[in-house]
């Protein structure tokens, strides 16, 4: 199971841009409280650590073979 997030995630919540869209977030993925908002896209940072955490997640992961 993957518990990355996606490189395309809030940049200020982590909560997935689809889901995002349907509601005015105020909380993030752990439920701690933030200012209320609507989606920000995330910095090209974020996009890239986020795209190496999600791939030394799945190189973690057993051969599923």
């Amino acid at each position: 199971m993957r518990t990355a997030q996606s490189p395309s995630a809030c940049g200020l919540c982590g909560i997935n841009e689809r889901e995002h869209f349907t509601r005015y977030a105020t909380t993030d993925e752990q439920g701690n409280p933030l200012p209320g908002h609507y989606y920000t896209a995330p910095t090209q940072e974020q996009i890239a650590a986020r795209i190496r955490a999600r791939r030394a997640e799945r190189d973690a992961e057993p051969d599923q073979t």
